[in-house]
C-alpha cells in the first residue's frame, strides 16, 4: 500500500526596514507566582502549559487571533479578537470549525509551541514555522501537540485553526454583493490564514519568535 504525503513549504522573510517593525507588546504586569512564563499579547496575558515530551517545552493553546465567526461575522472577513483582563489560561485546544465531527463557529484559534530559554532569550528571537493542516478544505484542526520536537529544538511553532467547508470557502453572489469592499466571497479560510500571518508578525516576538524569519507550511490541501 502506498502513502501520498504532499508537503509544501513557503518561507517568508521580511525585513523590518521595509515591512514590519518588531516592537515589544505591553500588558499589565504578569503574575510573578507562575512556573512558567505568562506572555503579552495584544489581546491579554496568556499563560500556557508544560511540554508533555521535554522538560523546557511550553505550550499556549487556544489563543484567539480572530472574533467568532459566528452571527454577523458568518461569511464575513475575520474580524479582531477582543481584549480580556487578567490571565488567559491557555492550557486546553480551541474549539476547532464546524465540520462533521462537529465544532464552534468560534474557532479561530491558534497555538504556540516555545520554550522557557527561547521566550527568556527573546533578545535572540528564534525561526518560526508556521503550520497550516490539510483536509481538501473540508475537515481537520490545528489540535495536537506537533510542534514539540521543534520547539525544543528552538524553533517556535505555531498551528492555526481556520474556517473550513462552505463556511469558509462558499462563493456566491449575494455573498459577492455584502462584501464588495473585501472581494472575500470564496475566500473567508484564506483570509483566515493571512490574519494569523498578521497576528504571528505583531505578537511572535513576546513568545521568542522572530517576525522576521516566518517559515510557512501543510500537508495536503
Amino acid at each position: 500500500m502506498l502513502f501520498y504525503i504532499n508537503l509544501f513549504i513557503f518561507t517568508f522573510i521580511f525585513s523590518t526596514k521595509q515591512v514590519f517593525s518588531a516592537s515589544r507588546l505591553k500588558c499589565d504586569s504578569a503574575p510573578s507566582n507562575s512556573n512558567l512564563p505568562v506572555v503579552c499579547t495584544e489581546t491579554g496575558l496568556v499563560s500556557g502549559i508544560k511540554g508533555g515530551h521535554f522538560q523546557d517545552v511550553v505550550t499556549y493553546r487556544g489563543i484567539p487571533y480572530a472574533d467568532t465567526t459566528a452571527g454577523d461575522n458568518r461569511w464575513r472577513e475575520p474580524q479582531p479578537a477582543k481584549k480580556w483582563n487578567g490571565v488567559k489560561d491557555c492550557s486546553k485546544f480551541g474549539s476547532q470549525c464546524p465540520q462533521g465531527g462537529g465544532g464552534s463557529e468560534d474557532c479561530l484559534f491558534l497555538n504556540i509551541f516555545t520554550s522557557k530559554s527561547t521566550i527568556k532569550n527573546s533578545s535572540n528571537p528564534k525561526p518560526v514555522y508556521l503550520y497550516i493542516y490539510g483536509g481538501g478544505y473540508t475537515f481537520g484542526s490545528a489540535n495536537g501537540d506537533y510542534g514539540e520536537y521543534f520547539a525544543n529544538k528552538g524553533i517556535v511553532v505555531v498551528t492555526i485553526n481556520h474556517r473550513i467547508g462552505a463556511l469558509g470557502f462558499m462563493a456566491h453572489r449575494a455573498l459577492r454583493e455584502e462584501n464588495k469592499a473585501t472581494n472575500s466571497s470564496g475566500n473567508y479560510g484564506l483570509l483566515d490564514q493571512i490574519y494569523a500571518l498578521k497576528w504571528i508578525q505583531r505578537n511572535i516576538l513576546e513568545f521568542g519568535g522572530d517576525p522576521n524569519c516566518v517559515t510557512i507550511g501543510g500537508q495536503s490541501s
